[in-house]
């Protein structure tokens, strides 16, 4: 799977904002495609969620969400927060998270899930996995300039 970053306006928000695609799909895009049953999270789309990295208002969540998508270490799983509501910009809301891990070459997210954990220092406490095998691997190197990309969109372009 190829991962980048690029600016992006969906229907819910007023002007374009940095977004990590999959295969050139913005991620809540590529996700929402992915689950067959859309009402997943009790009536919430997945469609029209934000990235937890620059949106969230609180900036030790906010330090979190970047700490924890950067955690790209040998055979250690990290969960990370991926996509918040745009209403609520925190992680007390609606938070789809994954499993990372990271190997020599590659970076993977194992599993998406929902996460009721409601305090941000929490997060992936309590996450029910979605039933769906949905496993994404990329090029470490790859993923590492997507990552850097989707900060340098989110600190110098985004207004």
């Amino acid at each position: 799977m190829k991962i980048s970053a690029t600016m992006y306006q969906n229907v819910s928000v007023q002007s374009p904002y940095p977004v990590l695609t999959v295969d050139d799909e913005p991620l809540d895009v590529w996700l929402d495609n992915q689950i067959p049953e859309h009402n997943i999270l009790g009536g919430v789309p997945i469609l029209g969620l934000v990235p937890a990295q620059g949106w969230l208002i609180d900036e030790e969540d906010l330090a979190l969400a970047w700490r924890r998508i950067l955690s790209i270490d040998l055979d250690h799983s990290t969960i990370v927060p991926l996509l918040i509501c745009p209403d609520d910009m925190d992680l007390t809301c609606t938070v789809i998270v994954t499993e990372q891990t990271g190997t020599t070459d590659n970076v993977i997210w194992r599993r998406f899930g929902y996460d009721f954990s409601s305090f941000g220092d929490q997060v992936g406490a309590t996450v029910k996995w979605f039933d769906h095998n949905l496993s994404l691997t990329f090029d470490k190197s790859e993923y590492v300039t997507a990552i850097l990309e989707f900060k340098r969109l989110t600190d110098e372009v985004w207004v």
